[in-house]
């Protein structure tokens, strides 16, 4: 998703919140209706425009099966129509709770398409995800992309305010899912940082994350040590040792991530399976990590 989906796609959010206060100033309840699912229909192709336009009639097939699915009793009608004698609150609940299923919805089918930043934490069978488990493993991932980003007489001790303010993410949503015939999971959508924007900053944590991502993509890959793009043995471990920080632990089977901030070809080698040590191992699934059984 690029910078212009994101726009657009907060503005559909922020308008369809305007037309839910007051949705009498926006015209009639079935003008109403219709322009909340054109905003859905905006939002959606802004955020996934591939499959939206391959299947335009998406969002609207999936509201006529929540109407459905909602008032089983009533004729396959509007919402409108099926809520004539209901307030405009209870009008409008219908719609927003139809917005955040069509975002679940939407989510699940790819997460790693609709944020700058996504941490997928799966866990141990019949292990239940914790706050502190997920809570921790998101510190220890932010400390490792500020660690990779330090270099020269910044390589130690804390680091500048704008290499802070890049890797302090704002969580765009949590979703956890409790063990239920599956694995618990913990999905983490992570946006940037609030405040004044550094591009330079962010060029250099996208680089770094990207540096990670090229290490779980060369250890799954089997890749001998000599196809590592880059001699530099100093750079090498270091990147290699903060790597090793994001293997899971504390119940957490495997980690999978993504970084549309890691879009840049990566500059620095992939980490040397030498470093994967105590029966551990990383596996490329865009950033995925393991244990190893």
């Amino acid at each position: 998703m690029s910078n212009l989906g994101q726009i657009i796609a907060a503005w559909t959010n922020r308008r369809i919140d305007e037309v839910l206060v007051a949705p009498r100033m926006w015209g009639s309840r079935e003008a109403v209706e219709m322009q909340v699912l054109q905003l859905l229909e905006i939002r959606a192709l802004a955020l996934r425009p591939g499959p939206e336009l391959a299947n335009p009639r998406r969002v609207l097939d999936m509201y006529l099966q929540y109407l459905q699915q909602h008032y089983p009793e009533q004729p396959a009608e509007p919402l409108f129509s099926v809520l004539a004698q209901a307030d405009d609150e209870a009008f409008g609940a219908v719609l927003r709770d139809f917005r955040e299923e069509l975002a679940r919805a939407t989510l699940l089918e790819n997460p790693f398409e609709q944020s700058e930043l996504v941490i997928r934490l799966t866990f141990d069978v019949g292990q239940h995800p914790s706050t502190s488990a997920f809570t921790g493993y998101y510190e220890e991932f932010r400390r490792t992309a500020r660690a990779a980003v330090r270099t020269g007489v910044r390589a130690t001790g804390r680091p500048k305010k704008d290499i802070e303010s890049a890797t302090d993410f704002t969580l765009e949503d949590a979703v956890v899912s409790p063990p239920n015939g599956a694995a618990g999971e913990v999905l983490l959508r992570l946006g940037a940082g609030v405040g004044q924007m550094n591009w330079e900053a962010n060029e250099r944590v996208r680089d770094a994350l990207s540096t990670i991502l090229t290490l779980g993509e060369w250890a799954g890959g089997g890749g001998a040590l000599a196809e590592l793009p880059l001699a530099d043995i100093e750079l090498r471990t270091r990147t290699a040792v903060q790597a090793l920080r994001l293997l899971p632990r504390r119940g957490i089977r495997a980690v999978a991530w993504n970084a549309r901030r890691a879009c840049r070809p990566p500059r620095v080698p992939r980490q040397p399976r030498s470093a994967l040590r105590r029966g551990h191992r990383l596996a490329g699934e865009g950033g995925g990590l393991r244990r190893g059984g």
